[in-house]
C-alpha cells in the first residue's frame, strides 16, 4: 500500500470538532431579564427544564451577590421584612450598567453542554458554603444545593468564587 495520503481535513469540520467557547457579556438589570436570559442559554441543554432551574437559581446569585454585593444574611432579613424585592431594585438603580454585566462562555458538542457564568463580584468560599449548607440547611442559600443535586452532572467554582461552570453530558438514554 504505496501512496497512502492522509486527507485533508475541511476547517469547518475541525471548527466543529474542536468548537470554542463563544464568549459574551450580558447586562443585566432585573429578574425578568435573569430568567429570559436563563431561558435562552437552557435550550443549549439535553434536558432545558432542569437547567432553566439551575441557570435561574446561579445567575440570580450572579446578579444579587456577586455585581450587587447583597449579602446571604441580607438577603434573608429583608426577605423576612417582605422588603427584599424594593432594596434590590433600589441596588439595581444606584449601580452603574457596566457594574451590572455578566460574562459567559458557551460550549456545546455532541457529548457536553458547558456554560460559565462570571460576575464582578469579590467571590466567596464555596467550599466552605458547601460545607454549611449541609449542616446547616438554611432559607436561602439553596439555589446552589439546587444547580448541583438536581440540574447539572457537574457544576464548579474558580477565579476565587466569581466564576461558576456547568455541565450536562448528553446520553443515549431516554
Amino acid at each position: 500500500m504505496t501512496g497512502n495520503r492522509l486527507k485533508e481535513v475541511p476547517e469547518n469540520l475541525i471548527n466543529r470538532i474542536f468548537k470554542k467557547p463563544r464568549r459574551r457579556t450580558h447586562l443585566v438589570s432585573s429578574l425578568k431579564e435573569v430568567n429570559e436570559l436563563a431561558d435562552r442559554l437552557a435550550k443549549h441543554f439535553p434536558q432545558p427544564v432542569k437547567a432553566k432551574i439551575g441557570l435561574t437559581e446561579l445567575l440570580t446569585n450572579a446578579l444579587e451577590h456577586g455585581n450587587l454585593g447583597i449579602t446571604s444574611k441580607e438577603k434573608s432579613q429583608l426577605l423576612q421584612a417582605g422588603k427584599y424585592y424594593q432594596h434590590l431594585e433600589k441596588c439595581i438603580k444606584a449601580t452603574p450598567r457596566q457594574k451590572l454585566a455578566l460574562q459567559l462562555e458557551v460550549f456545546k458538542n455532541q457529548t457536553e453542554t458547558r456554560i460559565s457564568i462570571k460576575d464582578q463580584g469579590q467571590g466567596f468560599d464555596y467550599k466552605n458554603h458547601q460545607e454549611q449548607q449541609n449542616l446547616q440547611p438554611a432559607i436561602s442559600g439553596q439555589g446552589i444545593k439546587i444547580a448541583r443535586e438536581l440540574c447539572f452532572d457537574q457544576i464548579n467554582y474558580t477565579e476565587g468564587g466569581t466564576k461558576v461552570t456547568v455541565c450536562s453530558f448528553k446520553t443515549d438514554k431516554i
